[in-house]
Formats: structure tokens, sequence, C-alpha cells
């Protein structure tokens, strides 16, 4: 049985990179996410940089914000107190995210959202390196911490990034 799952968690981790992306400036390095292999690097700036925590999406950095739309052909958020798509009865002219937290530093930008998918609406976390061309590389999962902090969210990669977690692909569906 365990060398059944392997070889399915080997073809998963191949096909990664044979999944089609749109023509954006920046291309997501799937196998890199799958495999937590920069998440060292982000855990280091979320616990070295100093973060402005400002929960408004005017913050997002236009380029940034542009490539996310490309990326994931539209990138509708909403403010924290906005309405937003939460179930499949919302109204299709909404946002699909509201933002939750904003937290951003000279290089890093930490976000936390609820995104509504169909009956549910899960959290997630987003980070991202950019510079002044936009994203340099990013970092997406779920999470449920409802006590938004720089600290509680290095903490909790740091905790979690070796603990055995599901095939996760849905990371495409940021």
């Amino acid at each position: 049985m365990l060398k059944y799952f392997l070889i399915l968690q080997l073809f998963a981790i191949s096909s990664l990179s044979l999944i089609g992306q749109n023509n954006c400036e920046f291309q997501i390095d799937t196998q890199s996410i799958f495999l937590n292999q920069n998440l060292d690097t982000f855990i280091h700036k979320l616990e070295s940089d100093t973060f402005h925590i400002i929960p408004d999406i005017r913050m997002i950095p236009q380029r940034v914000q542009s490539q996310l739309q490309c990326l994931l052909n539209g990138f509708g958020i909403a403010n924290p107190n906005q309405d937003f798509r939460c179930c499949c009865t919302s109204p299709d002219n909404l946002p699909q995210r509201q933002l939750t937290q904003l937290g951003i530093s000279k290089e890093i930008l930490v976000m936390t959202y609820r995104k509504g998918e169909g009956i549910v609406c899960n959290s997630r976390l987003l980070i991202i390196r950019f510079g002044d061309s936009g994203i340099i590389d990013l970092w997406t999962d779920y999470y449920s911490d409802k006590r938004f902090s720089i600290k509680n969210i290095a903490n909790y990669l740091r905790e979690n990034k070796l603990k055995y977690r599901s095939i996760k692909t849905d990371f495409l569906n940021f």
C-alpha cells in the first residue's frame, strides 16, 4: 500500500510542472510550493523583516496585484467587512475573496483571506516575495488561525512544515 501511495505522490509531483499557466510575467513554481522548498526563506523573512499591518487591499503593490490577476484569470478580493462571494448563493458580481489581514515589509507581503468555494468558505494564507518588477516567489496554503500576527504565522509554518499532509494540489487555486 505504501508503495502505491509513493508512486501516486511521485506522479502528482512530476505532473505539477506540466500544468499550464497563463502567459504572465511570473510563472508559479508549483513544485517548489508543493515540496515547501522555499518555505525556510519565507520563515526567515517573516522573523527578520519589519511589517506594517494594514488590512486594506489598496496597499497591495499594483504590480503584484496585476500579476495575481493574470496568474489566476482574476484575483477579485474585497476589503474586510465588504461583501464577497462567500457561497454558491452569493451574487456572481462579488469578488470571490475577502481580505482578513495584510502585512507588508520592504519585500514580503503576507495576506490572509477568506475564499468562497461553493458551499464552504475557507481561510487562506498567501505569502509573496516581491521586488520592483513584481512577484519573485510565492507560497500559499490553508490557514485557520484567527490571531493574525507575523510571529504566529512564522511559528505556524515552522511547526507544520514537516508534518504529514495530504497531497495539496489545491494551492493552484488560491
